[in-house]
């Protein structure tokens, strides 16, 4: 297999096909996920709903829009909205696998959340006092009858604001680590977009299978070659998140006097950034995924006729075939133009009610 820096030269040579239009792409890319980020400000963590119906769609169509550079040589606007609408077709609404992503980074923050802030807790507590007193009057300050939320906030602001501080070093970097693991997936998963293009007629549950078996034969390798490729990206989330946490802070104080509020505007604002901060390198991510696809694309070649066998022995266990019926169904599985979901489609057309 080639080398990385190999890997590295022909990623920057696909970029010089087009350098102009992936600019274009790039750019207007982050900008509109950026802008899209932008409604948590208004309405906090909505992005956990507007980013998988409004930013991925996005992605994918910038996607679909980088490869057809190479057969048109231009940005089409109308090709660009036709792809925010095949996102959503059964083919492939599920190429990020989001919820999986989700899922993991939720876990992963929960578990580094409750970890950090067990050690800062005991760290505080056997350095100072001082945490343990402003956690004495933030309760006594709740629990007292007819209390208002400036109260609140003020008890939360005490002792030169250390629990502020400390929510804020314990949820900040767990939260970003969970970012980082949520776009990391989503960004490996984006692979199956191409091997679906290269097979249009492919149960979009195979390819998965397909993908999950390639993933598992070359775990490390891939994550080796991904990140020879992609490690600005993530330098430039880090910075964009760190520096929007920052103007969410100075922000937030200025125009509420509610923790709560400065707290859920560094968040919004390090989402925004963050993605302002990663459109300055998706000029080269689009030619970077196309590049690390063809590397491993006779791996998802492999792959399929490892899932086709596996299904077929599945099935040869509980049924006795012959040879020739074999090939038939060993092609059947392969040559998905009608698939067995678009046939269970049509029998709910032909029978609504189940009659």
């Amino acid at each position: 297999m080639e080398s990385r820096s190999k890997l590295i030269r022909n990623a920057y040579d696909n970029y010089k096909l087009a350098p102009i239009s992936s600019w274009i792409i790039g750019l207007t890319t982050g900008i509109l996920i950026a802008a899209i980020l932008a409604i948590d400000l208004a309405m906090p963590f909505m992005s956990i709903l507007t980013f998988p119906l409004l930013a991925l769609p996005i992605l994918f169509s910038s996607t679909l829009q980088h490869l057809l550079l190479k057969t048109k040589g231009q940005i089409n606007i109308t090709t660009s909205f036709k792809g925010f609408a095949i996102y959503f077709t059964r083919l492939y609404r599920g190429s990020f696998r989001y919820l999986f992503s989700l899922l993991i980074s939720f876990i992963i923050f929960v578990a580094l959340e409750m970890t950090v802030s067990f050690v800062v807790t005991m760290i505080l507590q056997l350095t100072s006092t001082t945490l343990v007193d402003a956690i004495n009057n933030f309760y006594a300050v709740i629990y007292s009858e007819n209390f208002t939320l400036q109260d609140f906030s003020e008890a939360f602001m005490a002792y030169d604001g250390i629990l502020f501080k400390y929510f804020c070093s314990t949820i900040l970097p767990a939260l970003f680590i969970g970012v980082f693991v949520l776009v990391y997936n989503i960004s490996r998963s984006s692979l199956m977009i191409f091997h679906q293009m290269n097979h249009p007629t492919l149960n979009p549950r195979f390819t998965r299978f397909v993908y999950s078996d390639v993933l598992r034969r070359n775990r490390v390798r891939m994550a080796l070659d991904y990140w020879a490729l992609n490690w600005p990206l993530f330098v430039l989330l880090l910075l964009g998140f760190g520096g929007g946490a920052y103007i969410g802070y100075v922000w937030g104080q200025n125009y509420s006097s509610f923790y709560s509020d400065v707290i859920t505007t560094m968040v919004s604002c390090g989402f925004i950034f963050g993605a302002v901060g990663v459109s300055l390198f998706m000029p080269f991510y689009f030619s970077n995924q196309e590049v690390l696809f063809d590397r491993y694309k006779e791996e998802f070649e492999t792959s399929m006729n490892n899932v086709t066998n596996f299904m077929l022995q599945n099935i040869q266990r509980n049924i006795d075939l012959s040879n020739e019926e074999k090939e038939r169904l060993k092609q059947s599985l392969i040559d998905t133009n009608v698939t067995l979901e678009d046939k269970g489609e049509d029998d709910n057309k032909k029978d609504p009610e189940g009659s």
